[in-house]
């Protein structure tokens, strides 16, 4: 009868050494946790540690990009506008003449040089233009839209984003009213200018899209404001001719070419050297 407790005993100390190997088994021997959320995090830690591609900042250089944007065939006839002749102030909107009283997508001069392309560079993926001091400089002074009588003067305009800003004015003897719509970026601008008064708008944040500024009291008037985060860009004046200085050179870019009444156009690559100046002619229709 005595016997029998040292045999539960000697029963239950192998059940204990089983408990105890369970029990120890897990946990990894070295007494860290083998939690997979610790060991996953670790490794997302160790990836966004990485480090990633850096942009590339493109300084100015010496070089010049310049031509002149042609109309490709027979440019459209130039003729009074219709809602201008069915104006009330027609009479004094006719009194501007030439080109202030047309359809102004299409400027095109005798030889056939298109106003108002606009021509710019792009870098390449991964690229950017800096944007010196001087360049600021250079484009402190705002840009000037006049409304002498019943079209905008001049009808596109290029600004460099975040610097130069843009002064309405309106030189009529008459009143007109300019608003436009920028977005959640430039907000919204509406405000009647009385005969000899002007207003301040801007500096602009970059856009894609050309801002679209518009009179109220003349709905035929409208003009366009591009908008630019580098300095390589021109409007091509009334023969058609631009021109883009301090150009960077010995990299690649695509010459861009935007018209009102064609949109934007890729041009091709272009790489210049060192004080080389480059002729690039277009044609728009």
């Amino acid at each position: 009868m005595k016997r029998f407790p040292v045999v539960g005993v000697l029963l239950l100390v192998p059940a204990l050494g089983l408990v105890l190997m369970i029990g120890c088994s897990s946990a990894p021997k070295d007494g860290k946790s083998s939690d997979n959320k610790g060991k996953a995090g670790d490794s997302a830690s160790t990836d966004s540690a990485k480090p990633k591609g850096e942009t590339k900042t493109i300084a100015p250089g010496n070089a010049v990009v310049k031509g002149v944007v042609s109309y490709d065939g027979t440019p459209p006839e130039k003729k009074p506008l219709p809602a201008l002749l069915a104006h009330k102030d027609k009479d004094q909107c006719l009194e501007g003449g030439g080109t202030n009283v047309i359809d102004q997508t299409w400027i095109v001069s005798e030889k056939g040089g298109v106003a108002n392309a606009v021509v710019w560079l792009e870098p390449k993926s991964g690229s950017k233009f800096e944007v010196s001091d001087k360049a600021k400089e250079d484009h402190k002074n705002p840009a000037v839209v006049d409304q002498p009588y019943c079209a905008y003067v001049p009808h596109v305009v290029a600004v460099l984003a975040d610097v130069q800003p843009v002064i309405f004015k309106n030189s009529a003897k008459f009143s007109h009213n300019t608003k436009y719509d920028g977005g959640v970026k430039n907000g919204t601008f509406d405000k009647a200018l009385s005969p000899k008064a002007e207003e301040k708008v801007g500096p602009f944040k970059k856009v894609n899209d050309p801002i679209n500024v518009q009179c109220s009291m003349h709905g035929f008037m409208s003009m366009k404001i591009l908008t630019f985060d580098h300095p390589y860009y021109a409007v091509t004046k009334e023969d058609g001719s631009y021109e883009i200085p301090n150009v960077p050179t010995g990299e690649e870019f695509t010459v861009m070419v935007w018209h009102e009444g064609t949109g934007k156009k890729d041009e091709g690559k272009v790489t210049l050297k060192s004080g080389e100046t480059k002729d690039l002619n277009y044609k728009v229709k």
